[in-house]
């Protein structure tokens, strides 16, 4: 079957004579080093950028702005970062991403889905994970609404 990269651009940002794809944040982290660094590598970023510069080369795509604000019950804190990309990190991440795509394929064929333990602390699923395999349908079904995902459907 094909696949589908998905995505929604929250614009294109101009810096001087370079373009960026833009990407708005809101966090309640403090917007600092440690909070930029979870940008840099990532799946979205790296997504964001690798579509910008395959749909529109004219425009020279440098990589991904970020404008973050961070909310605080009294108002906002805002802070921008700029990640650059090349062609050459573009073509690694296409030819991880297309690795990782063969991963789930063989998942799929057959039927047998690992669990990824280091992304357990951010995981929705945590507690279902930690039940007796038997049991994790049931807990599943009784926490969770199923609802099938259209990255078609407009926003």
């Amino acid at each position: 079957e094909p696949y589908l990269l998905s995505g929604h651009l929250d614009g294109i940002d101009t810096l001087g004579s370079e373009n960026f794809i833009g990407d708005n944040k809101t966090t309640k982290k403090m917007i600092a080093a440690q909070y930029w660094k979870q940008y840099e590598p990532n799946v979205q970023i790296k997504g964001y950028d690798l579509a910008g510069s395959i749909l529109y080369p004219d425009l020279g795509i440098k990589g991904v702005r970020i404008d973050a604000a961070q909310t605080l019950v009294g108002g906002a804190r805002f802070g921008a970062r700029v990640f650059y990309s090349s062609d050459t990190l573009r073509a690694e991440f296409l030819t991880d991403l297309e690795w990782w795509i063969r991963q789930a394929e063989r998942f799929a064929q057959d039927d047998y889905w690992p669990m990824n333990m280091a992304n357990c602390a951010i995981c929705p699923f945590n507690g279902i994970c930690s039940k007796e395999p038997d049991k994790r349908e049931m807990y599943l079904n009784a926490n969770f609404h199923k609802q099938f995902w259209n990255p078609l459907r407009e926003r």
